[in-house]
């Protein structure tokens, strides 16, 4: 009797908690208009020894180490940091790019928790100007997924996805205001 009992139990708990641990993502769009042709936007991107001049992870921890790997905006280059104030650890590998209109960010996140965001770039190009949309996707289950919502990580990532974009802006059209601002 007890066996069924259990067997009854776990068959009717299972479906309830499948949900909780079945992989869904997180997605966030940003998007900025840059005032500079395609050509320098998209080289500003790719450049990961770049990546310092628009990081929007630099403006609460500038004392950040980091360093690149491989050869600079090639695919397969990485970009590594260890935080000081933001106790992270991790790279990011250009994984991907189409002509000059797609680049695909694959992260490694190690510390403080583990996690694999991707990040991928789409240009396009009008009237001497460039809109960058960043799609930011991160695997989550539900259950983390809802604890990210409760304690308001999305909206952290958000906003920090949407600074990332204006300093990426302003460090093509106003380079010399940025590093000012920034040191």
């Amino acid at each position: 009797m007890t066996k069924i009992l259990r067997t009854g139990i776990s068959l009717f708990i299972f479906p309830l908690a499948l949900p909780l641990t079945a992989q869904k993502a997180i997605t966030i769009v940003s998007q900025v208009w840059i005032e500079s042709d395609q050509e320098v936007v998209f080289n500003k991107l790719r450049s990961l020894k770049q990546f310092t001049d628009w990081s929007p992870f630099l403006v609460d921890d500038p004392e950040q180490k980091n360093w690149v790997e491989g050869t600079d905006g090639h695919i397969g280059s990485t970009f590594h940091w260890i935080g000081a104030a933001e106790k992270s650890e991790g790279y990011q590998k250009l994984a991907a790019v189409k002509g000059q209109n797609y680049l695909r960010m694959e992260c490694e996140i190690s510390k403080p928790y583990k996690s694999q965001p991707v990040f991928e770039y789409e240009l396009q190009e009008q009237n001497g100007k460039t809109q960058v949309v960043q799609t930011f996707t991160l695997k989550a289950s539900v259950f983390n997924r809802f604890m990210m919502s409760l304690f308001g990580v999305k909206r952290k990532m958000k906003a920090i996805n949407q600074l990332g974009m204006e300093r990426l802006k302003e460090a093509i059209e106003e380079p010399t205001l940025l590093s000012t601002r920034l040191r």
